[in-house]
């Protein structure tokens, strides 16, 4: 057994070495960057670090010219003469795994110790940055049908909003811990989501456990990818979750202001407040469910938007869409995640146009499962829940108010008067900073407005002078009877179409 004390850096492969009679070799690979220690008395620049040892009985090659410095210029060239680049680079599967546990392959199956987990399948992308940041992994390897295949990688996107090239699903690692060896593999179970299924082969049971609960740290704490962070149920990217951003990152885009009166004061006691201080209210408050309703343009959309962005960072905040609601298994994959690291907040929009329009079939068991869900014996402790309904009537009597799936209901109408006016603040000093007195005259133009009614205003005025290439006239475009003709001679008809 060739003893191997290579370290592998975060986001690098160590080489893969093939065994030619007593020889053992590395196989070179584009995507790796293989690191290895070496005796003082070794040569660097004749001896590739790639090179583990001459045969099974020799002491172990270490360089020490590797480390976090770069490599020479004319290191790759050495690399490729002494790996023996033209060798078949296919390994056996079980001879591989049994040559990194130290054992005969007739023996492996017998003396190892097999530790298997399983994660839920909003875990996946977790899981690999949590595999590709393991300690002590000696090398990584990919088979076919019990053949050497090539390395896959795939990105994920982290925290900071940028992505990272990791080892994809079924990628074997194999790992040593204080001259313990174990080999890491990855599955996806057959559950409708796929859960993630991550076994540790060891010759004893301690490094075994060690190098699973190595994994396990990972993907719960610096390896995790939604705790504490608000992201979207999408079924279509890996680990069904994708990122929000939802705070001013610098980019120039404003942030959803807060609703201001009623609405505010009724979610922060309803749902922030509580999120906030889970630990005093745990013991009577289990959670707490909220309905908002009104009509389209009301703004219950961007309401949602802004409780992301006061609990950004403090608590897991997952938003579903109406689709989602459809799927049973999607329905209880999106609470589970949330229950999983109490508390959190679950955000639907349109719930009254998933529910309304079920028949039959997928629809109904994802009606009964949201149902469950929110009030049944399935409801978890610490999951709060948000939800939209346009049309409150199409969920009754499963999911309505009256149903006593919802503790609150909030009836949403025109903007309030805070509101209104920070949204015309905005306009005016956008496109017209020296009118010293339109705001005013807004204020009184718009009274019982909506918010949607108030970004409609400003959207109709930027159009208005795109067409006549005049300025921005905010008061003109409250003027539904307005004449102003653009360039190609058209009028409004007062409805805000041009003739």
């Amino acid at each position: 057994m060739v003893h191997r004390s290579a370290t592998v850096h975060t986001g690098t492969v160590a080489a893969r070495p093939e065994r030619r009679g007593g020889t053992v070799a590395a196989v070179p690979d584009e995507t790796l960057d293989p690191t290895v220690d070496a005796d003082d008395d070794a040569d660097a620049d004749e001896v590739s670090p790639v090179v583990l040892a001459a045969d099974d009985e020799a002491d172990e090659v270490d360089d020490p010219s590797h480390g976090d410095a770069a490599h020479d210029e004319d290191d790759g060239e050495d690399d490729d003469e002494a790996s023996g680049a033209d060798s078949p680079a296919v390994w056996n599967e079980t001879v591989w795994t049994s040559t990194h546990l130290g054992v005969e392959p007739v023996d492996h199956v017998t003396s190892s110790t097999v530790v298997t987990r399983s994660f839920a399948p909003y875990e996946v992308a977790s899981v690999l940055l949590a595999l590709e940041e393991l300690p002590g992994v000696v090398e990584r390897a990919a088979f076919s049908y019990g053949d050497r295949s090539v390395l896959r990688r795939v990105d994920v996107r982290l925290r900071d909003g940028t992505t990272r090239l990791v080892g994809d699903l079924g990628t074997r690692l194999a790992v040593e811990v204080d001259d313990h060896h174990a080999v890491v593999t990855t599955d996806v179970s057959g559950e409708p989501l796929g859960a993630v299924l991550v076994t540790v082969t060891a010759t004893d049971a301690d490094t075994a456990r060690a190098v699973h609960e190595a994994v396990r740290t990972g993907v719960e704490v610096h390896a995790s990818l939604w705790r504490k962070r608000s992201v979207m149920v999408n079924p279509y990217v890996l680990g069904l979750l994708e990122g929000r951003d939802v705070t001013d990152d610098g980019s120039g885009r404003t942030p959803v202001d807060d609703p201001g009166g009623p609405v505010s004061h009724d979610l922060r006691r309803e749902v922030v407040d509580p999120l906030l201080a889970w630990e005093r209210v745990a013991a009577v408050i289990p959670g707490r469910n909220v309905l908002l309703t009104g009509r389209v343009g009301t703004g219950k959309s961007s309401i949602l938007t802004w409780l992301e962005q006061e609990l950004e960072g403090k608590v897991t905040v997952v938003r579903a869409s109406a689709r989602v609601c459809l799927h049973p298994d999607l329905v209880r994959a999106t609470f589970d995640l949330v229950a999983s690291d109490p508390p959190g907040l679950v955000l639907i929009d349109d719930l009254d146009l998933a529910i309304g329009g079920v028949g039959a079939g997928p629809g109904v068991e994802a009606v009964v499962e949201m149902a469950d869900q929110l009030g049944g014996l399935g409801r978890r402790r610490g999951v709060f829940v948000v939800a939209t309904a346009g049309n409150p009537s199409a969920l009754e009597p499963t999911l309505g108010f009256r149903s006593g799936r919802f503790d609150r209901r909030i009836e949403l109408g025109a903007a309030p008067l805070e509101l209104r006016r920070t949204q015309l603040e905005r306009m005016v000093a956008r496109h017209q900073p020296e009118s010293g007195e339109l705001l005013e005259r807004l204020m009184g133009r718009t009274t019982d407005w909506t918010v949607s009614e108030l970004v409609d205003l400003e959207q109709r005025a930027v159009l208005d002078a795109v067409r006549s290439g005049e300025p921005v006239d905010l008061l003109h475009a409250l003027d539904p009877s307005s004449q102003r003709r653009g360039p190609g001679g058209g009028r409004d008809d007062g409805t805000g179409n041009y003739l």
